[in-house]
């Protein structure tokens, strides 16, 4: 079989034959000369016009993660139909899910992201021309904060008025807010920042006791914004 010229795009050109690479988008040409067995003579031509095809996405598209999973998170995107050797994603609008996506890697900023959803989205292509689109979905839950040591402690009467007492808790991201929400309230107050402090001089006839529900507030950082 005659070997033929394919003529592609920026002048490139590609031989037809067994085990041929796929052309890329854009215009092929080539042509020859016929006779018959009379000797007439002429000419001929072919053209070939190929069109991108899409890149489908493939997965991941997403993810969930707690807020203290964020700081070390880290995907590779994929696609699933392409005919090109490499593909190559780029970021499109705002990252505020991630530091940037190359190469289809998605990270995050390296700080703790605040409870809800970030969406990073872009374009993506290979080699021989073939496009499409991708995006990702990052979405953020509560980690669980925990009490440690104090969880209480003992005064005598004489003291009492003046017993205080401070909150610890572990797991938390940032600033942590204390709320009362059970307990002898009328005798323990607990302030915001966790400080423990009675109401006056209080009787030996019981144990008081209140039931604080700690909060932890994440402040974003740079790459991290809602």
């Amino acid at each position: 079989m005659q070997r033929r010229r394919y003529h592609g795009p920026q002048g490139q050109r590609r031989r037809c034959g067994h085990g041929q690479r796929l052309p890329r988008v854009g215009s092929y040409e080539f042509g020859g000369t016929v006779t018959d067995s009379f000797g007439d003579a002429g000419a001929w031509t072919f053209t070939l016009k190929v069109s991108a095809s899409t890149i489908d996405q493939g997965v991941p598209t997403g993810d969930v993660l707690t807020v203290d999973g964020s700081t070390t998170f880290a995907d590779q995107l994929a696609s699933t139909t392409h005919d090109g050797s490499h593909v190559t994603f780029v970021t499109v609008g705002d990252e505020s899910a991630s530091d940037g996506v190359e190469f289809g890697a998605v990270s995050a900023s390296g700080t703790p992201l605040p409870i809800g959803s970030y969406t990073v989205s872009g374009t993506d292509s290979d080699t021989l021309g073939d496009t499409g689109t991708w995006t990702y979905t990052l979405q953020i839950t509560a980690s669980l904060i925990s009490q440690v040591v104090p969880t209480g402690s003992n005064t005598t009467v004489n003291n009492s008025a003046t017993a205080s007492d401070q909150l610890n808790v572990t797991g938390n991201n940032g600033a942590v807010t204390y709320i009362a929400t059970g307990g002898d309230t009328t005798d323990l107050t607990v302030s915001p920042t966790g400080a423990v402090s009675t109401n006056g001089m209080l009787s030996a006839a019981s144990t008081r006791s209140v039931a604080p529900t700690p909060t932890s507030v994440v402040t974003p950082g740079s790459g991290a914004t809602r």
